[in-house]
């Protein structure tokens, strides 16, 4: 009898130990589900693909919060703002698709002008020897685009499909133009005047707009019309350097330098050819 109420009081203080364990793992558990819940919820809105969605999450950061709503995020895209921003609620994001093409665009290439001196035509006279025929390249871009909006265009290469035959125009040998031979990428006509040093930087020893000794192959021009720095050809006054502006020179017109003013005087104002070279 005395061995039976010792085992019956040994299993009864096993389940008693049994029971606080499993209210012990209970209240455990309790406290961790306690835990979890005090983490708020946080709502923000994230554009994305011309639509406009509401996440709740208890996540971080913005990345993970887009991750956990299983939004795709290419390696390209931009995810504004940055990624690592925390999650605070009223938050807007947006997610921008960024991709690229590779884009192939043809576009003609002018034929440039050649004038050639010739034994066979009179002093002043010109004809078209070689009616020129404009080539054609094919340059290769790639586009960047953001959401469907091009953003760069960027050349990454170029290739000639036809070439461009020069316009070669010969001119009788007593003409103005130079005995040798000389491209033109630009002809026009102008109303030309004459300047000499003393009108130029207002003294004898002048300088230019951009330097240079103001003199004799040295003109003046409007910059929307001839970059400055071109290399001319001027019929009737010879080879010049566009390298000054003047507040009268605009449009169609250039100022012609001379050494002396005697000189400018007696050139007057005309009008001239203006051969580009560069």
């Amino acid at each position: 009898m005395v061995r039976t109420s010792i085992h019956r009081g040994l299993l009864a203080a096993g389940w008693i130990l049994v029971s606080l364990a499993v209210v012990r793992g209970v209240e455990v558990q309790s406290q961790a589900a306690a835990q979890h819940s005090e983490k708020p919820d946080r709502q923000f809105t994230v554009f994305v693909d011309g639509s406009r969605q509401i996440i709740v999450t208890q996540m971080t950061t913005v990345g993970e919060a887009i991750a956990q709503a299983g939004i795709a995020v290419g390696s390209d895209d931009k995810i504004v703002p940055n990624p690592s921003s925390p999650v605070v609620n009223g938050l807007q994001a947006r997610i921008i698709r960024i991709s690229t093409k590779r884009v192939p665009v043809e576009c003609q290439v002018p034929p440039t002008t050649i004038r050639r001196a010739s034994d066979n035509l009179r002093r002043g006279a010109s004809v078209v020897a070689v009616k020129g025929e404009a080539g054609l390249r094919r340059d290769i871009y790639d586009v960047t685009y953001a959401d469907g909006k091009k953003i760069v265009k960027k050349l990454v290469g170029s290739e000639t499909i036809r070439k461009m035959t020069p316009r070669v125009i010969a001119y009788g040998q007593g003409s103005s133009l130079p005995s040798r031979g000389f491209v033109s990428r630009k002809v026009m006509t102008m109303t030309a005047t004459a300047y000499d040093p003393r009108n130029c930087g207002g003294s004898g020893g002048g300088r230019t707009a951009i330097g240079m000794q103001a003199g004799r192959g040295v003109v003046a021009v409007d910059p929307r019309v001839i970059k400055l720095g071109s290399r001319l050809y001027i019929e009737g006054y010879g080879f010049a350097v566009a390298g000054d502006t003047g507040g009268a020179i605009k449009g169609h017109r250039i100022d012609l330098g001379h050494n002396t003013y005697a000189a400018a005087r007696r050139f007057g104002r005309k009008k001239v050819v203006v051969h580009v070279l560069n």
